[in-house]
């Protein structure tokens, strides 16, 4: 097969959004490639919409297979819908409104969901280890789909647990958050290995008020069998475990913008695990909201609960700059 058959194939089955860029599809290919190829072909092979920048081989006289949308972000030709690119551009969609009170931050987020994610991706703090083993992590769950292998691979467990650390949930020293030790925190998962492949099928934009039904008493159990952290709340921690796990359905959680942006402070007030699906049942409500489809997969923006998660962030930044 060559490289676009693969690409092809990968859209056929599902396996990659339509719009991608190369972490999205090296897991895909780096058995059949090497990572020059799969880092130059797309640029070489794209141009953009209005055929102002073309490829290298493009330039040569061969027919271009992909149109390049922004900086490392491609769509398939025949998959092209005018326009992708225009849905994060700042000038395109509404202002933000005036400063806002909490109870209408749901609903100013939805009404600006695009400049939220925008200012996101535009002033990104997480970089090196937490955006590496974040991919890392996703890509194996994409390349593998299959949850009886991955939760007895040591490796992707390692991997988890790597980038646990890598978004802060351990820190050196006598002050600041604990993880348990690997095999405690092994041990939890594979105590809540029946939840995670019963709940894997499920995504959080898809989701209907009886699989909502459905899905909460596995949430609960998942959640109360993880032994994430040795010390303090298991909210942030659990939820950045399961969201790792199930990356399509659950969000990351944490105090400083998921907390702020939906109660105006970061104290945890109430049960941990009903606390956990709450935030979860508020999230479903901004994904049916938006066309969460529409949003590419890129960079840190790895799924549909992580773009959410992705623009209250940006919310919340915008809010502490003003």
């Amino acid at each position: 097969m060559t490289f676009i058959d693969h690409i092809i194939s990968l859209r056929n089955e599902n396996k990659i959004p339509k719009i991608w860029n190369v972490q999205v599809i090296k897991p895909f290919l780096e058995n059949y490639f090497s990572s020059n190829t799969i880092n130059v072909y797309p640029a070489n092979c794209s141009i953009t919409s209005d055929g102002k920048i073309k490829g290298d081989y493009v330039k040569k006289g061969q027919e271009p297979k992909f149109y390049r949308l922004g900086k490392g972000s491609y769509v398939l030709i025949d998959e092209y819908e005018s326009p992708h690119d225009k849905i994060i551009k700042t000038e395109d969609i509404k202002k933000p409104l005036p400063r806002f009170k909490v109870e209408n931050n749901i609903d100013d987020l939805i009404d600006n969901f695009a400049f939220y994610l925008n200012y996101f991706n535009s002033n990104n703090k997480f970089s090196g280890p937490s955006t590496y083993f974040h991919q890392k992590t996703i890509g194996k769950i994409r390349a593998t789909r299959d949850y009886n292998f991955l939760l007895d691979d040591i490796y992707f467990l390692e991997l988890l647990y790597a980038t646990l650390v890598s978004w802060g949930m351990h820190t050196m020293g006598k002050k600041g958050p604990k993880m348990a030790k690997f095999e405690d925190f092994k041990a939890g998962i594979a105590a809540a290995r029946q939840q995670v492949i019963e709940l894997q099928q499920y995504k959080l934009h898809t989701l209907t008020d009886n699989q909502l039904d459905q899905i909460k008493p596995l949430l609960r159990t998942l959640f109360e069998k993880l032994k994430t952290m040795a010390s303090g709340s298991r909210l942030v921690g659990n939820s950045k475990v399961i969201h790792h796990l199930l990356p399509d359905l659950v969000p990351p959680i944490d105090r400083t913008h998921t907390l702020k942006f939906f109660y105006g402070h970061m104290n945890i007030t109430k049960g941990e695990i009903e606390l956990f699906v709450e935030f979860f049942e508020k999230f479903i409500k901004i994904a049916r909201s938006i066309n969460v489809e529409n949003y590419q997969f890129t960079a840190f923006n790895t799924s549909i609960p992580k773009i959410i998660d992705n623009a209250i962030m940006g919310f919340v930044m915008r809010q502490k700059r003003e």
